[in-house]
């Protein structure tokens, strides 16, 4: 399922407004997930490498409307890890592992009058190398990449003879590496 950057996210209040969006020909094609709506002051899109969140994103709506993705217009503040409550960043990386990805964009919101914090999404193509704080998000990504590469088991390399045909020996006959027009 594809969100489409907030193109597609309507805040439903009405069953007429409901029909009038599901019912719209130009979006036949379109499956739409509806969710409750959870008031709030905007969402948190925690970026996950492996069990470590090392980018947390406040995002918050500019003009009134309840999108807060940068995408459509929202504000987007870095937030410091350090200070985050664990449990919730818990939260996000487990919704990571449910899904069976490693590296995934998790976007939350604190409900404004319980403070029950819910997962929205998860995105496992999150934007790191674009949008708000994407020197940030290069960096964090960077770092996790070198950290996964330094203990990972590198093949022993392969000489050019023992990766030739039949396990190191040229065939029989005679090779040629001229262009022969015919």
């Amino acid at each position: 399922m594809n969100a489409g950057g907030g193109r597609l996210n309507f805040l439903i209040e009405t069953e007429i407004d409901f029909l009038r969006y599901v019912e719209d020909p130009a979006h036949t094609k379109v499956a739409f997930l509806a969710q409750q709506f959870i008031p709030n002051n905007g969402t948190f899109r925690c970026l996950v490498f492996g069990r470590d969140v090392p980018v947390i994103m406040h995002r918050c709506s500019t003009d009134g409307s309840h999108l807060s993705n940068t995408e459509q217009s929202g504000h987007a503040t870095l937030f410091d890890v350090e200070t985050f409550e664990t449990d919730v960043l818990g939260m996000a990386v487990r919704a990571v592992e449910l899904l069976g990805c490693e590296i995934a964009g998790v976007n939350l919101v604190q409900d404004r009058h319980t403070r029950v914090w819910h997962v929205l999404e998860v995105s496992s193509s999150p934007a790191i190398g674009t949008g708000a704080f994407a020197d940030q998000k290069t960096r964090a990504y960077s770092a996790y990449l070198r950290s996964k590469l330094s203990t990972m088991r590198l093949p022993r390399p392969v000489s050019p003879a023992e990766n030739a045909f039949n396990g190191g020996r040229f065939p029989e006959g005679n090779l040629s590496t001229e262009r022969k027009d015919e």
